[in-house]
């Protein structure tokens, strides 16, 4: 018999990358990072945080993500650029990351969020529009 639980836990354990978004110098942060309690930021930055049972959700995530780059993004009629690095200075901080899709004719920048629910809308939390803003901070989005 298969143990079908064990054998995708053990999958996406394998597909997990347990160094993203961790940066060790105590100045640089991840626009994901700050949305969240000062707490969970630092533990998210240095790496401390343990998210063996989110590893399906972050992997749907990214699926997620690869769907709207390689299958949405090229059908739509205007010119746009995917996963685009940012990084700026802000209060002595150094803020980097990728913004998942910026518009460079109308200055919009685009973040996917995928959430628990798909049969009903949920609209973003605060820490979805804190990342945003910085996202659009650092592109000189309005």
């Amino acid at each position: 018999m298969i143990d079908f639980e064990s054998a995708i836990q053990s999958t996406l354990i394998q597909l997990n990358n347990e160094h993203s978004h961790t940066e060790l110098d105590p100045y640089t942060f991840h626009p994901s990072q700050l949305a969240k309690c000062p707490r969970q930021c630092y533990n998210s930055k240095l790496g401390l945080l343990d998210h063996t049972d989110a590893l399906g959700t972050f992997h749907t995530g990214t699926t997620i993500h690869e769907f709207m780059e390689n299958e949405v993004t090229p059908d739509l009629d205007v010119e746009t650029q995917s996963e685009v690095a940012i990084e700026m200075e802000m209060d002595g901080l150094t803020i980097i990351g990728h913004a998942d899709l910026y518009e460079p004719g109308t200055n919009t920048v685009y973040d996917y969020k995928s959430r628990a629910n798909w049969y009903r809308f949920n609209p973003p939390i605060k820490r979805h529009l804190d990342q945003i803003n910085l996202y659009m901070k650092a592109l000189g989005a309005s």
